[in-house]
């Protein structure tokens, strides 16, 4: 009789050893950059603060360097990661780090995340979900050749001159808008074709070049 309830295996292999392949091709990815990776960082649900660059390496002992935008270029610190399964491969910064965990702290941080959800990784893109936040996390590499002072020094350079609190919106040689900024993210106030005025929260987060939106803002038919 109980013949009859027998099922077919679907996988090839157990779950637990399928979890520990998963977990050993997501810590590959990560340890293989030399130069590591530029960690697109997006703390607090809603993107309330807009977003901060990250630069980490991780090696093959559980060690994780991180540098940021929130330090001086030049300053590093090393603390330990490790890669769990919870619903999905999970990444850990689970030791003190002054960079990182500045941003989670329970008095003066503003609700960032320590803990990620791997949700695709590759050689050329890592996305992560912040298991507080649910924050998109984009890790991308960095030029090999790329000091990381250099690429942050050119951060802070951009952000002076920009820093400006206020800007004009023109799509298409036509002003349309006004933007304020406030920390890393602009407040857009526009014409709109169905309402008189739309206004837009937009996060955003500084690159060596300008700057990217968390997410693309589409107006007059013009996706920025």
């Amino acid at each position: 009789a109980c013949s009859l309830h027998q099922e077919d295996d679907l996988f090839d292999d157990s779950s637990a050893n399928r979890i520990s392949e998963a977990l050993k091709n997501c810590k590959e990815i990560l340890i293989a950059p030399e130069n590591g990776w530029r960690m697109k960082y997006y703390p607090a649900s809603g993107q309330f603060f807009g977003g901060f660059n990250l630069l980490v390496s991780f090696d093959e002992k559980g060690n994780a360097t991180i540098a940021g935008e929130i330090s001086d270029s030049d300053d590093t610190v090393t603390s330990l990661y490790s890669l769990k399964q919870s619903a999905g491969p999970v990444l850990t910064f689970d030791s003190y780090n002054e960079i990182m965990h500045l941003f989670c702290e329970p008095v003066g941080g503003i609700g960032g995340d320590f803990e990620f959800t791997i949700m695709s990784a590759t050689a050329d893109k890592v996305v992560l979900s912040g298991t507080k936040s649910r924050n998109q996390i984009i890790l991308v590499p960095m030029d090999k050749d790329r000091e990381w002072s250099d690429y942050l020094d050119n951060v802070f350079k951009v952000q002076e001159e920009i820093f400006l609190g206020s800007f004009h919106l023109t799509v298409n040689g036509k002003e349309v808008g006004a933007v304020m900024q406030d920390y890393n993210v602009f407040t857009l106030t526009y014409s709109g074709s169905d309402v008189e005025v739309v206004t837009e929260e937009i996060p955003f987060i500084y690159t060596d070049e300008g700057l990217e939106f968390y997410q693309p803002v589409t107006i007059d038919g013009v996706t920025m």
